[in-house]
């Protein structure tokens, strides 16, 4: 049990070096390349203002960004699903495949990023546990790990005061976009 904890939580530790190993493959992979940019990159690009848009929301109910006070996020997204930022942080790695134009590579991606994302949550649902105890056994019981329920859009609760400041903190994730600009632009060179 200890061994696993220490595990769970290098991997914790570690998680956006290991969710990136497979985007670094399709920054120098060529192989298999579909050539269809008109439709790619307006995909990609809605795939990532999607997973940029769910960052912002999240953090908007978790506070951690703005450093507002700690609690038990359980609006916004969190009505929805357990979560939202990693489901949002797999839609960039998913965007970020599409802009590789190697789509058969994007269930490698999903596949990759679930499992290190399912043994943080692991981890980190120990600790929420510890801290919150019957309060967030209840929410786990009540909001499902991955897959949003459905409930009434007044639940799930908008953008709050908050929304700027976490624009800001979250206009990073925009620069997903660079090295795939940088590998279309060396890519003819690739060819001759």
């Amino acid at each position: 049990m200890v061994r696993n904890k220490r595990i769970l939580n290098w991997v914790r530790r570690h998680r956006g070096i290991l969710v990136a190993l497979p985007l670094i493959v399709t920054i120098v992979c060529f192989a298999h390349e579909s050539e269809w940019d008109a439709l790619l990159w307006p995909l990609g690009m809605a795939i990532l203002a999607l997973g940029v848009i769910i960052r912002i929301w999240a953090q908007q109910h978790v506070r951690r960004r703005v450093h507002g006070p700690r609690h038990l996020a359980k609006t916004g997204p969190y009505a929805l699903v357990r979560n939202p930022i990693y489901i949002a942080n797999i839609l960039l790695c998913v965007s970020a495949t599409v802009f590789s134009e190697l789509l058969w590579f994007i269930p490698i991606t999903i596949c990759w990023s679930v499992f290190v994302y399912s043994l943080v949550v692991r981890y980190e649902e120990m600790r929420l546990l510890r801290k919150y105890g019957d309060a967030y056994r209840e929410y786990m019981a009540a909001v499902p790990r991955w897959i949003p329920r459905f409930v009434p859009l007044t639940s799930a609760n908008g953008f709050n005061r908050h929304c700027y400041a976490n624009i800001v903190s979250e206009i990073h994730c925009l620069a997903i976009v660079l090295p795939y600009l940088l590998k279309e632009i060396i890519s003819p060179w690739f060819e001759r």
